[in-house]
């Protein structure tokens, strides 16, 4: 069984325009505790075609209940480079495991009333879209692992606590030691991209792409 482990990061999921997200935001705009979302920011500033991003928290919260606009809406470019690979390559991952990030357990309300608070850029109201992404592409159902802290002051930014946090998600993995185990790390905080390739790194099975 071929396994492709892949962290997620703030902009693996974009808009591709801006058309639906003023009144796809409203719906839930006074739900959040900051509303300061009402504008996407362009990719490119002279380019309006390469998409839009926002907050990976705040677009999961707004599309998790809008199926129906995920294939107009939405784009996936890192995960598309990585579906073109296994293609190209002819390879059939298996088993998907996606790595989400939460960090609602180390911000407080008087923190996140701001847009810029980290909490904003968490992967975990994702997981819907990446499911059906991942469901239409490669046919599969993928698993998800969160990546939780809960020490103050110490989130996902930092080396240590991340590298102890991706230790014990990937200490719950159970797979076939004989089979090849893919592994996508460029994704998310520097300190997770470098966690995951370092205890990728310990088992010569996993190949890092």
């Amino acid at each position: 069984m071929t396994i492709w482990i892949v962290t997620t990061g703030n902009s693996d999921v974009i808009l591709k325009n801006d058309k639906s997200w003023g009144s796809l935001y409203d719906e839930i705009r006074y739900d959040l505790e900051c509303t300061e979302f009402a504008s996407p920011l362009p990719v490119d500033p002279k380019d309006k075609s390469a998409g839009y991003t926002i907050p990976a928290r705040v677009l999961g919260l707004v599309y998790e209940k809008q199926p129906d606009y995920y294939k107009s809406d939405l784009n996936f470019p890192l995960l598309d480079t990585y579906y073109q690979y296994f293609e190209d390559n002819n390879i059939k991952p298996e088993r998907i495991i996606i790595l989400l990030t939460d960090q609602t357990k180390i911000f407080k309300q008087d923190q996140i009333i701001y847009e810029k608070c980290p909490y904003w850029q968490d992967t975990c109201t994702l997981k819907p879209l990446l499911e059906w992404y991942l469901k239409d592409k490669f046919k599969s159902q993928p698993e998800f692992l969160e990546i939780i802290p809960i020490n103050a002051n110490k989130g996902i930014d930092n080396w240590n606590e991340t590298l102890s946090l991706v230790e014990e998600a990937f200490c719950k993995l159970d797979y076939n030691s004989l089979k090849p185990v893919y592994v996508s790390h460029q994704a998310g905080t520097p300190a997770i991209s470098s966690a995951v390739q370092f205890v990728s790194l310990v088992d010569s099975r996993k190949l890092s792409f």
